[in-house]
Formats: structure tokens, sequence, C-alpha cells
């Protein structure tokens, strides 16, 4: 079994890891189990998962930058939560999950 654990990461009790996964710096799992294979990115929390192989959650599944999985949140195998989505309800399986936003700029007027 290979893991690379990166600076100030911190692995509490009750966490399961599988084969060749790597953690991020400032990184902290509790109470889950990890798949084979997963990369857990950069100051990253997972408490209370399982998270699938190769991925973060189910089977192929990759989230963007600052993504952020509301509790019980499941997300099907091979889909894609990207950057700066708050995903508050299941998502299945074959899905891509995208931010639309609108900007808005004005002068202030004295």
């Amino acid at each position: 079994m290979s893991r690379s654990l990166g600076p100030k990461s911190n692995i509490r009790p009750y966490t399961g890891n599988g084969k060749n996964d790597r953690m991020g710096n400032a990184c902290e799992t509790k109470n889950s189990i990890i798949m084979d294979h997963c990369h857990i990115g950069h100051l990253s929390y997972v408490r209370d998962n399982i998270v699938g192989e190769k991925c973060i959650l189910g089977d192929n599944v990759k989230t963007g930058i600052n993504s952020l999985l509301m509790p019980g949140v499941k997300v099907g195998a091979n889909s894609w939560v990207g950057p700066n989505v708050v995903v508050e309800r299941d998502v299945a399986a074959d899905t891509i999950v995208l931010l639309k936003q609108t900007v808005e700029k004005r002068l202030l007027k004295p």
C-alpha cells in the first residue's frame, strides 16, 4: 500500500484509506472510507463520507475548485461538479453540474 500525505495533513480516527491514495497539503479526513487511487486536493476536509475509487465521491467523479457539497448529498459515478458550485441535492450519474452566473458592472454616480 502506498500513501502520499502532504505536510500539515491529518488522518483522524475511524478513517480507512485505500491503495495509492494522495492527500494534499493541510487536508483532514475523519470518519470516512477512502477507496483506492484517490486524490484529496490541498486544503480539503473530508468528514463522514465514502469516497469512491479514483475520485472524490462516486467512482470517477471530479469536483472543481471551491465546490461545496452539503451534508448527505450523493454524487453519481462519472459526474463532474464544476468550480464554485454548491450542491444541495443529489446528482445523478453521468451528469455535469456547472454554475451559471451574471456579472453586472455599474459606475458609481456621486
